[in-house]
């Protein structure tokens, strides 16, 4: 099949959670023999010849900084790219595209584009986002009207566009629940995390007892859980055993 493939993510180098699911899952594409056109960010301008990836094509999309009226509005979560839609024109014309895999986050309102041209979709699901922003510490007023405002439009996002894919791919049981309260379940399937081991292979005898936990810790959950780790786990007898 001929697909594409989209995500906001500047996927390589693969190097925290979000880029890890979309890197494999464009792997497992290519692993299946699909030929693969790949439109993604490269905000760290890696050089994509020291990714290569069998029958997989990178076309890059730019990343747009947000003025502040989309900030303060929410309208980016419905706001297609200029750029991007000019990518998706250029590859429809050139090749034949069997079905589309839009990947992470709130890339939806795109899906009306492939629907229009008989293309399937399959969107591709990170979490659920707004049970996430729900535990965003809000202290103050104006927190507190922020987050209910960002719980809105990702909810508001998710219930205009999410059901239109013929596919949602989910990552947990927990998120299949959520998803489950306005999707279609037959258009469900729960697809976790994953790597791929032979990439992980330990090629040398290791020198040192490390624990690491690598994460985007900008992103509250990520800087929680290490928090949390750190509180209630960590101690003297694992920091005689281990360095982290």
């Amino acid at each position: 099949m001929n697909i594409i493939f989209f995500t906001n993510i500047s996927t390589f180098p693969y190097n925290g959670g979000e880029k890890l699911r979309s890197y494999y899952l464009l792997k497992a594409l290519s692993d299946l023999g699909h030929t693969v056109h790949a439109v993604i960010r490269n905000e760290e301008e890696a050089d994509l010849a020291s990714y290569p990836l069998p029958n997989v094509a990178y076309h890059i999309h730019p990343k747009k900084p947000l003025a502040v009226s989309e900030r303060l509005t929410g309208s980016h979560y419905f706001t297609k790219s200029g750029a991007v839609l000019a990518l998706f024109e250029q590859i429809c014309r050139e090749h034949k595209i069997d079905a589309a895999v839009l990947d992470y986050g709130y890339v939806g309102h795109y899906i009306g584009f492939f629907r229009r041209r008989g293309i399937r979709v399959v969107l591709g699901t990170h979490n659920a986002q707004p049970e996430i922003s729900r535990q965003l510490p809000a202290r103050s007023l104006l927190q507190k009207i922020r987050k209910m405002q960002l719980v809105t439009l990702e909810q508001w996002h998710e219930r205009s566009y999410f059901s239109k894919a013929d596919a949602v791919l989910v990552v947990s049981h927990h998120d299949l629940d959520y998803h489950r309260r306005f999707i279609d379940a037959k258009k469900l399937f729960l697809v976790p995390n994953f790597l791929d081991e032979t990439e992980y292979a330990v090629k040398a005898p290791r020198q040192q007892r490390l624990l690491v936990m690598t994460a985007n810790f900008t992103v509250y959950q990520n800087l929680e859980g290490l928090r949390w780790f750190v509180n209630q786990v960590w101690n003297p007898q694992l920091a005689g055993r281990f360095r982290l």
